[in-house]
């Protein structure tokens, strides 16, 4: 009798934990904004969504998290935010993935930037479609608030 009373509520648990397993937190008191001053681009609220990589962990999807653009020692532009994307069961930590999550877009294997806009919750904000050449091809999506500082963003890029 105990057994059928056990597994209902396991079974939700199971559920539970199954809906959870992408689940991503920021960490919010981290910068989330660029400034780009070696551009000339400054306070940019950039936005990625796309697969973002952890050192040599698997890379994971992440949509809409604010993001950083930087300049790395080879001149390639490394894209990435500051997240914590742990894996957790009823606030046990199972995983611990705490860092900077990055792609990087090596020189020459970014292919023609699709403009646009992306809809995500109740707001709409104007956006750019980079798709990513090399040993893993990809598209990251890059919004901004407003059409002018993408459109900065992506001369600056250039």
């Amino acid at each position: 009798m105990v057994l059928l009373a056990v597994c209902p509520a396991l079974a939700v648990t199971l559920v539970h934990v199954w809906l959870r397993r992408d689940l991503i937190f920021r960490v919010r008191e981290l910068g989330d904004t660029w400034t780009g001053a070696r551009h000339g681009v400054h306070e940019i609220d950039l936005r990625l969504t796309g697969r973002l990589g952890l050192s040599t962990l698997r890379p994971r999807r992440f949509l809409e998290v604010p993001a950083r653009a930087l300049i790395n020692d080879r001149g390639e532009l490394v894209l990435g935010a500051q997240v914590d994307g742990s894996v957790y069961l009823s606030n046990l930590l199972l995983r611990k993935r705490i860092g900077f999550w990055s792609v990087t877009i090596p020189a020459r294997t970014a292919g023609p930037i699709v403009r646009g806009e992306i809809a995500f919750g109740a707001g709409i904000r104007p956006a750019a479609k980079v798709p990513i050449g090399g040993a893993e091809p990809q598209t990251i999506a890059l919004s901004f608030p407003t059409v002018d500082q993408r459109e900065h963003f992506l001369r600056a890029l250039q």
